[in-house]
């Protein structure tokens, strides 16, 4: 059960570092082995790098867009509950609150949350005011790469797991 980022998502339409990885959760959702949540912010943000990004027509992000629908994951709409969450996430952690949605949101739900922004997952990882609920172990996978993992599978009720994609 995990909610994902759009820098994880975008790596389903873009071949970049951890494409890979990303592409295993996708798989694991279609499988049925993961749950995965994203706030309807994670649309926008994907049409907007894909906006950017001067390989893709407007067809194309149309498509993308069109394929996240079709694919069943959930798709949440912001409460107040949630956005006075985000508002706290963000002045806690120093983040926009369009990344401390994301945080809010695996808070809300008790899922893991990932993301493959290392700089984000950095600032909450490191910060002086985490949460100790709020955990991640770095496992080296190879002499170049290192993946974070969660320590907990599930984290507890009310609880916060987050990994980075890669760290």
């Amino acid at each position: 059960m995990s909610v994902l980022d759009a820098s994880v998502v975008l790596k389903w339409f873009v071949n970049e570092a951890d494409s890979g990885r990303a592409l295993k959760l996708r798989e694991e959702f279609y499988a049925g082995e993961r749950e995965i949540v994203v706030p309807d912010l994670l649309l926008f943000e994907i049409a907007n790098a894909l906006r950017y990004n001067a390989s893709f027509s407007i067809e194309e992000i149309q498509e993308a867009l069109d394929t996240l629908f079709g694919m069943g994951i959930e798709i949440i709409t912001p409460t107040v509950t949630l956005l006075g969450k985000t508002v706290e996430f963000a002045k806690e952690f120093d983040l926009t609150c369009y990344d401390a949605t994301y945080l809010a949101l695996a808070e809300e739900l008790s899922f893991e949350f990932i993301t493959a922004d290392k700089r984000f997952y950095r600032r909450i990882k490191k910060s002086p005011k985490q949460k100790p609920s709020i955990q991640g172990k770095e496992t080296k996978q190879t002499k170049e790469t290192k993946q974070t993992t969660q320590t907990n599978d599930i984290p507890a009720e009310g609880s916060l797991a987050c990994r980075g994609l890669s760290a």
